[in-house]
């Protein structure tokens, strides 16, 4: 990763998870992919990110057990000044509507840096793109990048999609909604969008 090492760390243990990461002081992405992870894990982590002496900017906590617990600890991190984040990875996890609507709430935050999440593979279903598409209208948001794919996603969460990118505050220029089941309806709707003069996305997948 540009900026500084990567990191990564095998272990499944909360403490040797933040112990690590303490222990390299310049480190700027941190890389837990595929480890074990779970919710005691990823609280751990956010806890690290809420302290003024953390510069991590990436995190990678992508294929582990975490689910909404981790992902409410890890959202309000984002809301934390301190918290330098801005790029998670944390698809193929076991996140659902809570976790999605933290995580949504955390991105309207003024303090919140994030401008890339990938959600990948998780069970946020259309109330959680639909949280993450509000959060997309809100002013305070600086999300550019969201890869919302594997979702179980319908039209009804396209729609709110498409819907924020009409909108001026949305700033996403990389939208991932693929192996969802958005149908036509969905796909039109975003294609609509596609055509708005306040749409600022260059990149759709909708496979």
């Amino acid at each position: 990763m540009e900026g500084g090492p990567l990191v990564n760390v095998h272990a499944n243990d909360a403490a040797g998870l933040v112990q690590r990461l303490s222990s390299i002081a310049e480190s700027v992405s941190f890389d837990v992919a595929a480890s074990g992870v779970e919710d005691a894990g990823a609280e751990a982590l956010a806890a690290a990110l809420r302290d003024i002496n953390c510069k991590l900017h990436t995190l990678d906590i992508t294929h582990n057990n975490v689910g909404d617990a981790g992902a409410e600890a890890l959202a309000a991190a984002l809301r934390d000044a301190n918290c330098k984040l801005h790029t998670l990875v944390i698809g193929g996890n076991s996140i659902s509507v809570a976790g999605a609507e933290a995580l949504a709430a955390a991105l309207r935050d003024a303090n919140c840096k994030l401008h890339t999440l990938d959600i990948v593979w998780n069970d946020v279903g259309d109330a959680g793109a639909e949280a993450l598409a509000a959060a997309l209208r809100d002013a305070n948001c600086k999300l550019h990048t969201l890869d919302i794919s594997r979702n179980r996603i319908s039209v009804a969460g396209a729609e709110a999609l498409a819907a924020a990118l009409r909108d001026a505050n949305c700033k996403l220029h990389t939208l991932d909604i693929a192996y969802n089941a958005v149908g036509d309806a969905g796909a039109e709707a975003l294609a609509a969008a596609l055509r708005d003069a306040h749409c600022k996305l260059h990149t759709l997948d909708i496979t």
